[in-house]
């Protein structure tokens, strides 16, 4: 239900927002995330970021990086990378704002990227693409204890400007 109010002083009537939105709309805004996060189009300093953060953890020996986006943290610890998760953050603001739900309404959001994984048919192309297996996935856990999330793969290899073209659409956050 739409209302309009109006002031006798003022010849335009002022909106007024029609509803705040759902918390169930936090299970899409987890999916546009991650399809987001995964394509070949998220690019920082020119490189794709998936291999950059792939390259940490092969320097930091572990096979998951986690992006804290309420806190803007990152583990394994990477002062390289906060402007990156800040970056995350504010694209996950902008969607919550679009769809009118309060920040208050998250008390996590999370993308968790795994490298080094098995195969997994809903998520690899088997010989489709060069590298190793990484599952990355959003999480958003509600204000009432639910928790929304979306799950996507793709195929990578670490970060390596030898062997790689910097693109020209540099993005650099």
């Amino acid at each position: 239900m739409k209302c309009i109010l109006g002031n006798l002083s003022n010849t335009k009537p002022l909106k007024v927002p029609s509803q705040m939105g759902h918390r169930k709309e936090l299970r899409n805004i987890a999916g546009g995330m991650i399809r987001s996060f995964t394509s070949r189009n998220n690019d920082v300093d020119g490189y794709w970021e998936i291999g950059k953060l792939y390259g940490l953890c092969k320097v930091q020996n572990t096979e998951t990086v986690k992006l804290d986006l309420l806190n803007s943290d990152i583990e394994p610890k990477s002062i390289e990378f906060i402007p990156l998760v800040r970056m995350w953050k504010s694209k996950l603001e902008s969607h919550l704002k679009s769809r009118k739900i309060p920040l208050t309404w998250v008390s996590s959001a999370d993308i968790v990227a795994k490298f080094d994984q098995e195969y997994i048919e809903e998520f690899h192309l088997w010989g489709a693409e060069l590298g190793d297996h990484c599952t990355c996935t959003c999480e958003i856990s509600s204000d009432n204890g639910r928790v929304y999330f979306a799950t996507s793969g793709t195929n990578c290899k670490p970060h390596n400007p030898e062997k790689e073209k910097r693109s020209t659409r540099r993005n650099d956050v």
